[in-house]
């Protein structure tokens, strides 16, 4: 009788150990977002070739982005220099959808052909952040997106007509 008891709180306490193991690490795994050094989104809408749009922030000594339409390559893709101010409307949108919790996000569909996909990989001061998804997307990924698209376009506008 005392073996089971003793068992069954061995099981027991294990449970609760590993329950425990898993939350931490969700909460290590979350990069917390601080001063953006690059910034690299890539979402593909198909299957052909080209078939992707990439918007790249660089900043080095200035701050340098890219946006690459579908049927254009990167080489096709103007660099566009911009103001520093974008780093941190970028970092506020990062915070707003809590885009450090995605890190190490890696899901797709399976038996699915010609999706659509997504890849992030930013790299900050003190920590980095990588993401990607095959027909699968981490939580607020739509609106995120559509912030992006917007904040981008919206730079490159800007610094188009100097």
């Amino acid at each position: 009788m005392k073996i089971k008891y003793i068992l069954g709180l061995l099981v027991l306490l294990l449970i609760i150990i590993i329950t425990i193991i898993c939350c931490m690490r969700k909460i290590i795994n979350k990069s917390k977002i601080t001063e953006i050094e690059s910034f690299h989104y890539i979402y593909t809408v198909g299957n052909y070739s080209e078939a992707s749009y990439v918007y790249d922030l660089e900043c080095k000594d200035k701050c340098i982005i890219k946006i690459k339409e579908v049927r254009k390559t990167l080489e096709e893709t103007p660099e566009i220099e911009v103001n520093n101010s974008i780093k941190k409307r970028l970092k506020s949108i990062l915070i707003k959808y809590d885009i450090g919790s995605w890190n190490e996000f890696n899901k797709a569909a399976k038996n699915v052909l010609d999706g659509h996909s997504f890849t992030l990989s930013i790299k900050m001061k003190e920590s980095k952040i990588y993401a990607q998804g095959y027909m699968k997307w981490p939580k607020n990924y739509d609106k995120f997106k559509q912030e992006i698209i917007s904040l981008f376009n919206e730079y490159k506008e800007e610094n188009m007509e100097k």
